[in-house]
C-alpha cells in the first residue's frame, strides 16, 4: 500500500494488489502457472478470480490460504468480504472450484479464513 493510501485510510489500487498476489502465488511450491486476477467490487468488496496450475489440491489449498493473506495485509478487514471464483487445474488435466473441495459457492475471504488458516 502506497503511503498516500496509508495516510488517508484508502485501500490500495488494483494494480498494486494484483501485482503482490501474482508474486505472492507465483512463488509457491507446486503452482506451475496462473492467471489470477482482484478487481474491487463497486460494494466495497472484490473479487479473485482466474486459475492455477498446481501439483495437487493441497498446493491449491495453499494457494488460496496465500491470496487470502495477501489480501488481509493489503485490505485489512475488507479482505474477508472478497469473493473466490479460481480454478485448479491439476497435471491429470482435472479442474477443481472451491464448492468441489468443501467450501462454500461462492467462496468469501472470512470463509478461507475460517476454515482454511
Amino acid at each position: 500500500m502506497g503511503l498516500l493510501s496509508r495516510v488517508l485510510g484508502g485501500k490500495p489500487g488494483e494494480t498494486a494488489i494484483n501485482e503482490t498476489v501474482r508474486d505472492s502465488v507465483g512463488v509457491l511450491p507446486g503452482v506451475t502457472a496462473h492467471t489470477v486476477t482482484y478487481q474491487h467490487g463497486a460494494d466495497g468488496t472484490g473479487e479473485v478470480t482466474g486459475s492455477v496450475d498446481v501439483a495437487d489440491l493441497h498446493r491449491y489449498l495453499e494457494v488460496l490460504q496465500r491470496i487470502h493473506g495477501v489480501l488481509g495485509g493489503l485490505l485489512g478487514a475488507a479482505a474477508a468480504q472478497v469473493s473466490y471464483d479460481v480454478l485448479a487445474r491439476l497435471p491429470d488435466g482435472t479442474t477443481r472450484t472451491p464448492a468441489e473441495i468443501g467450501l462454500g459457492q461462492p467462496t468469501s475471504g472470512a470463509e478461507i479464513a475460517e476454515r482454511l488458516v
